[in-house]
């Protein structure tokens, strides 16, 4: 006789959808952790660039006047070269003006800022700005992930 019996064929479709089922769970596990961390680097990435942008911006020889020193606030206001630059959040969004012109938003449409803090401190000679940021995201399957950012800047 040539061929398979029944119970042989039985046997080899149950191991080959038991495998087949493994892979698909590990697919859908490597697809997921993808996404993940996608939504984390995005992030990441976010806060470096917002934070950046604020450090740029006291890079040059500036004047912090809000929060005062000693003081905490959610608006930071700096004179530079003549020019007034205000950092504060509109709705969920970081948002950064100069003088008259127009409110520019600093982070993605899908990344929104849910705290933003400045502490204007005196420290010794200098003075430091510790700003800290906390972004929250939706990743692909809707999960919300949320990311603290802290920058501390010594002036002068």
């Amino acid at each position: 006789m040539r061929g398979f019996t029944l119970l042989e064929v039985i046997i080899y479709l149950a191991l080959f959808s038991i495998l087949l089922g493994g892979a698909v769970i590990c697919s859908f596990n490597l697809f997921t952790a993808a996404a993940y961390g996608g939504t984390r680097t995005l992030l990441t990435e976010e806060s470096a660039f917002m934070l950046g942008k604020i450090e740029q911006s006291l890079s040059e020889d500036v004047q912090i006047t809000e929060p005062r020193s000693s003081e905490n606030a959610d608006v930071l206001r700096i004179l530079k070269a003549g020019s007034q630059q205000t950092y504060s959040l509109s709705g969920t969004d970081l948002v950064v003006a100069e003088g008259a012109t127009p409110q520019v938003v600093l982070n993605a449409s899908n990344v929104t800022v849910a705290k933003l803090r400045f502490q204007h401190a005196p420290s010794g000679a200098s003075e430091t700005l510790v700003t800290v940021l906390t972004l929250t995201a939706r990743s692909e399957n809707g999960m919300v992930f949320t990311h603290v950012a802290t920058s501390t800047v010594f002036i002068r």
